[in-house]
């Protein structure tokens, strides 16, 4: 059966399983469905199920980053003109720059062609907007949206084989230094909303620790 039979709920449980914050977004939309998606934002499988219901089956799934999450996203899109350099080329130009390597993570392919790459941190970054040429950033009061969503285009969030939740199940890599440096030194971008947080700042990195020890041998459906 396809996603559109079956609907995105089954997915938004398995992400609230691991840990993720889960919101429901419109339909083929990046917008929430309702303003509060901070309060929405559930970690608990059973709630995660209720809000991908009957014709709510086709939501697109959104994810709360940061340290309520214990992840940041960091987007890398592909040039809007011409000249423009592409995202992951930016990336890896200021990782040589710092003599720093980008790696293997949970990664996925965004509607519009670009990337998304997520790291492990407890650290208060915020949501930057182009801080490298067509790379932005999301953590405290930001989200991501995750596959197997639709874009406004119509194509789907799709993850990268062999980095995905489910082929890399201790969970995404540490965040490399050199880019905390570059997020924690720098002036976020965006004003990052209040959220609550229910783990404490410094247990989240062991709690997905632990999360993916005791979940590792699951089938998941990434």
């Amino acid at each position: 059966m396809t996603n559109e039979t079956i609907g995105f709920g089954a997915v938004a449980v398995e992400y609230a399983d691991l840990g993720l914050p889960v919101f429901p977004l419109k339909i083929q939309s990046k917008k929430p469905v309702v303003a509060g998606w901070q309060e929405t934002a559930t970690t608990d499988p059973a709630v995660a199920l209720k809000l991908w219901e009957g014709d709510n089956r086709l939501f697109n799934i959104g994810v709360a980053m940061g340290q309520r999450a214990g992840i940041v996203a960091i987007d890398l899109d592909k040039p809007k003109t011409d000249g423009e350099l592409d995202g992951e080329d930016s990336l890896m130009e200021y990782a040589a720059q710092q003599n720093g390597e980008i790696p293997p993570t949970w990664t996925f392919h965004t509607g519009r062609g670009g990337k998304q790459l997520l790291f492990r941190t407890d650290a208060p970054i915020g949501n930057f907007v182009g801080i490298l040429p067509n790379v932005d950033v999301r953590g405290n009061g930001g989200y991501s949206m995750f596959p197997p969503s639709i874009h406004p285009n119509g194509n789907p969030y799709i993850w990268l084989e062999g980095q995905n939740p489910s082929s890399m199940p201790d969970g995404p890599a540490d965040i490399p230094g050199f880019l905390l440096e570059l997020l924690t030194t720098k002036q976020d971008t965006a004003a990052p909303f209040e959220m609550p947080n229910k783990i404490p700042s410094g247990e989240r990195c062991s709690r997905w620790r632990q999360a993916y020890g005791r979940k590792r041998t699951r089938s998941r459906k990434f």
